[in-house]
This record gives structure tokens, C-alpha cells and sequence, in this order.
């Protein structure tokens, strides 16, 4: 980005391209977080999603049973957030492309979990009562 800036004398416009992109590289490796954070999780490798759960589980909490109480949720939460306000940046920067591009983006993250958000609430039952919980408790 910053070569085609300088190369055709924009350079002013750099930081809100910066700034978008970071948001949108923000969104894009928590997605990555969020679609193999299981495999992450048994192979050993940490992750922004895996260490934001790590922090904020229940001491006598497993991480599997957190990210399916709330972890997947607030992962979920972060990417829509990201993706906002690289689509807020992304106005003041003039570029349809970028635009139309940020609102597929946001658009198929959000098609992504509304398939996946029923099933969480059945997954977080299973996992309360193999973590010992009564039905309602969570």
C-alpha cells in the first residue's frame, strides 16, 4: 500500500488505508481463530480467541466448555466489531471497491455464524452437563 501511495503521490491517504486494513486483518485471522480453534486447541497452539479464553474462563472451567459458553460468542462479537469500523475507515477513504468488498466480507461473517448460532445453545447444554452443571446453570 504504501508503494502505490508514493508512487502516485498520496501519501496522505496512507494512514486510513492502514488503519482500515489492521481492522480488517483484525476480523480475518479471528475468523481464523474461530474456525479451528478446536484443532488449535488439541495441537497445542495458542491464539488471540484461545488466550482471551484462557483469561476469562472459570478457574474449575475447561476452555472447551467456556468457548461454547461464551468464547465463540464474544469471538463472533470482535470480528463484527473489526469489520465495522474498517467499513466505518473504509467511507472516508472513497473507494467503492473497498466498500463493496468490506460489506461482502461483513456479510458472509454474519451469514457464517446466524448457520452456526443455533447449534451453539445445544453444544453449551452438552457441555454443562459434562462439566457437571445443572441444565440452567451457566
Amino acid at each position: 500500500m504504501a508503494a502505490v501511495a508514493f508512487r502516485y503521490q498520496c501519501a496522505d491517504l496512507l494512514g486510513g488505508w492502514l488503519d482500515c486494513y489492521d481492522r480488517f486483518a483484525r476480523a480475518h485471522e479471528m475468523l481464523d481463530d474461530f474456525c479451528d480453534w478446536h484443532e488449535d486447541l488439541a495441537g497445542g497452539r495458542s491464539s488471540f480467541l484461545l488466550s482471551e479464553a484462557a483469561r476469562r474462563k472459570r478457574p474449575e472451567e475447561t476452555l472447551h466448555a467456556y468457548m461454547l459458553r461464551k468464547g465463540l460468542a464474544i469471538g463472533y462479537a470482535k470480528m463484527e466489531t473489526w469489520l465495522c469500523e474498517a467499513s466505518d475507515i473504509a467511507r472516508g477513504l472513497h473507494s467503492e471497491l473497498l466498500n463493496q468488498f468490506l460489506e461482502y466480507r461483513r456479510d458472509q461473517v454474519q451469514r457464517f455464524w446466524n448457520s452456526f448460532a443455533p447449534s451453539l445453545q445445544r453444544l453449551k447444554e452438552l457441555a454443562d452437563v459434562l462439566e457437571g452443571h445443572s441444565h440452567g446453570a451457566g
